[in-house]
């Protein structure tokens, strides 16, 4: 799958059209039962071909397989928007009239110019196979792929920097991306490169700093804890530092505590409690 997705990113870095990528990358997120990115690759090969009956099948996925159908309606409004526009606006407005909300008449146009559109969803395309690899514990894989995300976000950068357009939402969604994508990072163990790429795309992701932490104490490099607790955590979440090793661990405890991993929580005090055997055998 690593080589395959790594071929594609570089079609997708080269400005080339990406249906065929889009289309085949469809399928294996259906095969892994990624249902919300197999609706993204739909909507975006929407964007490229604008056969309507594709947000029918984005609707049906979010219907019956994410059952979430506040979005499913939302892909429906769509459908019946392109192809029946007149129609649409009459049962948009006597809905209205009957007090339902579930027939909006915003968002739905694409208004964003055809250039930022593409690259937001060549962006979103690499995102949807490093959560493919991901899924498939392929961490090196998905570390591989980081590259071809940041050729991309340069030059969304770019776009932005030079355009005067006001609308910038897109931006605002790349954001949101990325901090979904670390989110889903932060929930691996034992993976130091891994947590420290979702703190790259998410400065704010408190759990992958304390997964580096609990990983550094696990094998004995409490002086790198220190350090990184006190250079890291400290100047990103306002914490107190300390030079206490056991303390550390109390911190690292609680925060896993406070997030319902409570085995991560106790493993934790079990160090603490070796580590005070071994301070009394040593005073024996």
């Amino acid at each position: 799958m690593r080589e395959k997705f790594i071929k594609w990113a570089e079609i997708i870095c080269t400005g080339k059209s990406i249906l065929t990528v889009l289309k085949e990358l469809k399928k294996v997120c259906a095969k892994e039962n990624l249902y919300h990115e197999e609706g993204g690759c739909l909507e975006k090969i929407w964007h490229i071909t604008h056969e309507d009956a594709l947000y029918k099948e984005v609707g049906d996925i979010f219907l019956y397989k994410v059952r979430n159908r506040d979005i499913a309606n939302a892909a429906y409004n769509k459908y019946l928007y392109h192809t029946n526009p007149d129609f649409y606006f009459k049962y948009a407005t006597n809905l209205s009239a009957m007090g339902f909300n579930c027939a909006d008449t915003e968002n739905l146009d694409e208004e964003l110019p055809e250039v930022i559109l593409s690259l937001c969803d060549r962006f979103d395309a690499i995102v949807y196979m490093m959560i493919c690899l991901h899924k498939n514990k392929d961490y090196d894989g998905v570390l591989e792929l980081e590259k071809y995300l940041t050729i991309i976000k340069s030059k969304i950068e770019d776009y932005k920097n030079k355009t005067s357009n006001d609308n910038k939402t897109y931006w605002e969604d790349i954001q949101y991306t990325e901090k979904h994508l670390s989110k889903i990072l932060s929930q691996t163990q034992n993976h130091n490169d891994i947590n420290k790429f979702a703190i790259r795309l998410n400065k704010e992701n408190k759990k992958a700093y304390f997964n580096i932490l609990k990983d550094l104490i696990t094998y004995n490099n409490f002086e790198n804890a220190l350090k990184f607790y006190n250079n890291n955590v400290c100047e990103n979440f306002d914490l107190k530092p300390t030079g206490n090793i056991k303390s550390l661990c109390w911190i690292v405890s609680d925060f896993y505590r406070d997030i319902f991993e409570f085995y991560n929580a106790v493993f934790m005090q079990k160090i603490i409690i070796d580590m005070e055997l071994e301070e009394e055998n040593i005073h024996a």
